[in-house]
């Protein structure tokens, strides 16, 4: 496809290449070869990632406009679909990055890659699997919950025994003085605030619609008139 020479809009301000295929043609960097990284030049938005502005037939009306990041468009479009919202025909597919590893930690710079011999698609769990996998994020997996936590005062079997006395119909109060805590803590570890690992959290009615354990449907009362 022809590339546009950017013109500016006379709307916003910025200059544009065109639609977002002739946009991501334009601004992305293939100078390196094939093996290198291909850096978006264009704009970008506040997480370092390539953004495209997909605007509506009516360009004006710039509060319709839709952001397209510049990788998701290059995974694509290299996957064979075509069209100015060819992102969207991924769907719930994550495209990750798997050039990070050449970059410093911390750097984010690989963001703006549009590569794609450097991206692959899959789903989040398999993005952060990634992630920690290559040091970009601290697995949480292995830390340490319930009674292996060193301020914990009550244990994973106190917690789940103090949870089946509670559904049982003691109070929490009776319970936090057996158990020796306050009973902020025992009010936390019998509805799942903290051990949330454990099951048999109980439910609490919480604070409006919507809060968990209030029955669905359910309306707020009136208001008191001030």
């Amino acid at each position: 496809m022809p590339i546009r020479t950017p013109w500016r809009c006379p709307t916003c301000g910025h200059y544009r290449a065109g639609t977002p295929q002739e946009q991501l043609d334009y601004f992305m960097d293939t100078r390196g070869g094939p093996d290198a990284c291909w850096p978006f030049t264009g704009a970008l938005n506040n997480q370092g990632y390539g953004a495209i502005q997909r605007y509506p037939d009516d360009w004006r009306n710039r509060r319709r406009a839709r952001e397209i990041r510049a990788h998701r468009l290059a995974f694509a479009l290299a996957q064979g679909f075509s069209g100015d919202d060819a992102d969207q025909a991924l769907g719930d597919v994550a495209v990750r990055h798997l050039c990070d590893d050449r970059y410093a930690p911390g750097d984010t710079s690989y963001r703006r890659c549009c590569n794609p011999a450097h991206l692959a698609g899959g789903t989040l769990a398999e993005n952060t699997a990634h992630m920690w996998r290559v040091g970009r994020q601290q697995d949480y997996t292995h830390r340490a919950r319930g009674e292996r936590v060193g301020t914990a005062v009550l244990e994973d079997a106190q917690v789940t025994a103090m949870r089946e006395r509670f559904g049982a119909g003691e109070t929490g109060s009776a319970l936090a003085a057996s158990y020796g805590v306050s009973q902020a803590a025992a009010w936390k570890a019998i509805h799942g605030l903290t051990f949330g690992h454990l099951p048999g959290a109980q439910p609490h009615p919480g604070r409006g619609v919507g809060s968990h354990g209030w029955p669905k449907g359910k309306p707020r009362g009136p208001r008191k008139a001030r």
